[in-house]
Order: C-alpha cells, then sequence, then structure tokens
C-alpha cells in the first residue's frame, strides 16, 4: 500500500517539476533549464546523503560503467520534456509518457519473465487512442471556432 502511494506522489511530483522545468526552458533555453535542474538535485542528493547515510562508500569497477547510463538518460528525458511540453502541453505529454511507460515497462517485463502481459500493453493502447479522439476533438472545434469567429 505504502509503495502505490508512495508512486501517486511521485507521479504528481512529476508533473510539477516537467512543468516548471518547461517554463524554465521557455524563459531561457531547454539547455540552461536541465542544467540547474540536475545542479539543485545534486545539492539536494549531497543533502539527503550526509543526512542519512554515515559513510558514503561508493567502489566502480570497471564493468560497472552502466550505473552512469541513467544520469546520461535523464538529462535527455529532462530536455526533450521541456522542448515537448512547451509545444503541447502538460497533458498530452504526461499521458503519452504513461503510455510508454506502460508499452517499455511491458516489454522488460516479458524479456525478463519470457510471458506477455497483454493487459498494461492494452492500457497503453487505450490511452493513445483517447489521446488521438480528444486531439480530433479539440481540432475540430478550433476549425468550427475559427470559421465562425
Amino acid at each position: 500500500m505504502i509503495y502505490g502511494i508512495l508512486a501517486f506522489i511521485t507521479g504528481i511530483v512529476l508533473v510539477f517539476t516537467t512543468t516548471f522545468n518547461s517554463k524554465i526552458g521557455t524563459l531561457k533555453s531547454v539547455s540552461v533549464s536541465a542544467f540547474i535542474n540536475f545542479l539543485i538535485g545534486l545539492f539536494t542528493a549531497g543533502i539527503v546523503m550526509l543526512l542519512f547515510y554515515e559513510t558514503i562508500n561508493v567502489q566502480i569497477t570497471s564493468g560497472d560503467w552502466f550505473i552512469f547510463t541513467g544520469g546520461f538518460i535523464a538529462v535527455f528525458i529532462v530536455m526533450i520534456s521541456n522542448y515537448v511540453i512547451a509545444n503541447i502541453g502538460v497533458f498530452f505529454a504526461t499521458l503519452l509518457s504513461v503510455a510508454g511507460q506502460l508499452i517499455m515497462g511491458t516489454l522488460i517485463d516479458w524479456i525478463r519473465s519470457g510471458v506477455y502481459p497483454i493487459w498494461p500493453t492494452v492500457g497503453g493502447i487505450l490511452i493513445v487512442l483517447g489521446l488521438l479522439y480528444i486531439h480530433q476533438v479539440e481540432k475540430k472545434e478550433n476549425e468550427k471556432g475559427a470559421t465562425n469567429g
């Protein structure tokens, strides 16, 4: 139960942070927004590490190169989100992001377990179809408003 609540809170915070980052990206630039985001994240992570860990003992071997890919990918995620949200809005960007996570999560579960989980795929497809429908309705309303106004 607690993990579900934490995941829900993470989703809420994620929408706020991407919205704020997008605003900074619009005012300054996408790269400045990503830099500010990760600089503050580094500072915050440092404080958390100092408060909750007695010692920081990190040993990296040559076979552990992949541990750096998370940060590298995260920079691109922030930069892409900043650009996308400014162009399509928070609602569509969030739902398309969730659909992408469902599809990728389904593929990873399939690879790891060997069993294809069909329902997350159906959910992702329904989200995308719903977004396409909403987009078409809004497009027709905008065209109608343009011809009437």
